[in-house]
């Protein structure tokens, strides 16, 4: 209490103290916001959808975007007999989709949103047991 007493007098700080603190949480901001913006491109308003069913012909996926972007969301249109999880890959290809740059897992039924940005660009491989097909939105 003391503390607050000596900055400002009646127990509030002062003005100028708020004024410097709230200036100097502005400037972090804007840091913040311009290392995003080079790291992720601008993206289009845009929001594309793909429906993609699992191909034994694709082998493991297909590649709905080759450059950077967000995956907003993955919607399952038909679960088949779904027991082994489909995948999402941050890959501009198939070729490159591996282990090691799995985004999320495709649920068995119903539609989840993410907003995940994707570097590399965004591979799809829906469940290869059954018939599943998934929507992908994506921009």
């Amino acid at each position: 209490m003391a503390d607050m007493q000596h900055q400002g007098g009646g127990g509030f700080p002062s003005l100028s103290n708020m004024e410097t603190t709230l200036g100097l949480a502005n400037q972090n901001m804007s840091m913040l916001i311009r290392t995003l913006m080079g790291t992720f491109p601008a993206q289009s308003a845009t929001l594309s959808s793909l429906s993609i069913a699992f191909s034994t012909a694709s082998g493991i996926g297909t590649t709905v975007k080759a450059t950077a972007g967000y995956l907003m969301a993955i919607s399952v249109n038909s679960t088949g007999s779904v027991s082994l999880a489909g995948k999402v890959y941050d890959a501009n290809s198939p070729a490159n989709s591996s282990a090691s740059n799995v985004m999320t897992l495709i649920p068995s039924s119903g539609t989840s949103v993410y907003g995940y940005p994707f570097a590399n660009g965004l591979t799809v491989q829906p469940s290869s047991t059954g018939s599943q097909t998934v929507s992908v939105f994506f921009i």
